[in-house]
């Protein structure tokens, strides 16, 4: 089961890792130009099947098999924190769990540093997640142009062009079919922050973004930042964001 966190390789002068968790047929590159806002924070960003360097890996259809293949990745060495946006959010929610269940890695008694950060951005708490049109299944053409009208996240430049549509379509379909055969199973809280990050013209339930507070031991907050379900593609928004991460990690470094 290949999956790999691509890192901005700050070396010796890393302090804290931050591991970045991409929305649904995302890739690691959105998270490329963040090693610039939080210094002495390695970025490390997850890439999955499908994508390069493992475009011929099979795809991971199952969110509890990609947060276990990514848990076994992850190096507790530094104070690290997690932040995922929208699929990402669940995927490193589950990380999380593994991590706290399988490795008893998270919290205070485990390290000197204290426990992670989790920063959930535009989705909904796990237990909270609505109800929503089966698409994983659709043809490649209403796939993407579902995504395209409901999210503007599709690029002309994908819709008009059948060799590059088949590729995104593809890492698109198993993240869906991943989401799409999730279902919330009860167990321990999180001993982890968690900081709920959503945008202002996103349609998201609020008290379902507020609901991450019962999934918690510790603090849970939420900030609401201008902009639709992907404002963590905005200046503004990311340096707010890097602000909040480098007060969590840094301060515990």
């Amino acid at each position: 089961m290949t999956v790999g966190f691509l890192e901005s390789g700050r070396g010796p002068a890393t302090q804290a890792r931050l591991y970045a968790f991409p929305h649904a047929g995302g890739m690691a590159h959105e998270f490329r130009d963040w090693a610039a806002l939080v210094p002495g924070i390695d970025v490390c960003a997850l890439q999955l099947p499908g994508r390069p360097p493992y475009m011929g890996s099979d795809p991971i259809e199952d969110v509890r098999a990609i947060a276990k293949a990514a848990a076994a990745e992850i190096r507790v060495d530094l104070p690290f924190g997690l932040i995922g946006h929208s699929f990402g959010a669940l995927v490193a929610y589950e990380t999380l769990r593994v991590l706290q269940s399988e490795y008893g890695c998270v919290g205070e008694a485990q390290f000197a540093w204290g426990s992670p950060t989790l920063w959930a951005s535009a989705f909904p708490a796990p237990h909270r997640i609505p109800e929503a049109p089966a698409i994983a299944a659709l043809s490649d053409q209403r796939l993407l142009s579902f995504l395209a009208e409901r999210f503007d996240a599709v690029p002309r430049e994908v819709l008009s062009d059948p060799e590059l549509m088949t590729i995104v379509v593809g890492y698109l379909r198993s993240d869906y079919t991943a989401l799409e055969r999730y279902r919330f199973e009860p167990g321990p809280r999180l001993n982890a922050d968690i900081q709920v990050l959503l945008g202002s013209e996103d349609d998201l339930d609020p008290s379902a973004s507020s609901s991450w507070a019962d999934l918690t031991t510790r603090d849970c907050d939420v900030a609401v930042m201008p902009g639709d379900h992907f404002y963590i593609r905005e200046p503004d928004a990311r340096a707010q964001i890097a602000d909040r991460v480098t007060s969590a990690l840094i301060g515990k470094a």
